[in-house]
């Protein structure tokens, strides 16, 4: 998370993943049975939670999409929560990840995983880069919609419907840096 005045808030980031591989190996990152209270925390929306990658080419095959050749193959991102949140539970803020997916990506394929293992919740998302009609995420960060900053109001959205704080006053992300997409 990220302290705003000595108070930490719930935070997002997105990044894009290349190559079959490394989307394996994302999906094998989000799913780790230790990290997700045993695989319990882990939802597919538009695909199977246990074949999501399997599945996620075979969308892409239909759509004549070359996974060895196009750049982007899914997006992996977080939505982190404040550790002294201490009536927020793992189920909640699974629920809150998979509204989050929902919301923003309805016809893509998405995996959601809740981990446990760190000192704060938070959620791992793995988004198809092409969804169920032929069409490619749009990338640009400032889609209202698909891009980080509609990643971000739509997290906000969220957190306060749960009665969580957020970053009010946040700064707009002058540049297309990762560094900067928090």
């Amino acid at each position: 998370t990220t302290s705003k005045g000595g108070i930490n808030i719930p935070t997002t980031a997105r990044w894009a993943v290349h190559g079959v591989q490394g989307r394996n190996d994302c999906i094998n990152y989000i799913k780790d049975a230790k990290k997700t209270d045993g695989g319990t925390l882990i939802t597919g929306i538009n695909c199977s939670s246990e074949f999501a990658s399997y599945e996620m080419k075979l969308n892409n095959d239909k759509f004549h999409i070359n996974e060895e050749k196009e750049s982007r193959t899914c997006y992996h991102g977080y939505q982190s929560f404040d550790p002294k949140e201490k009536d927020l539970t793992p189920e909640e803020v699974h629920q809150m990840g998979i509204e989050l997916m929902k919301r923003l990506y309805p016809n893509y394929q998405v995996l959601v995983t809740t981990h446990i293992d760190q000192g704060h919740l938070h959620n791992h998302f793995v988004v198809n880069a092409v969804d169920m009609n032929g069409k490619k995420l749009e990338d640009r960060l400032a889609n209202p919609k698909e891009g980080l900053y509609g990643l971000r109001d739509v997290s906000d959205e969220i957190a306060l419907e749960h009665g969580l704080k957020i970053i009010e006053d946040a700064p707009k992300i002058s540049r297309f840096h990762k560094n900067k997409y928090l």
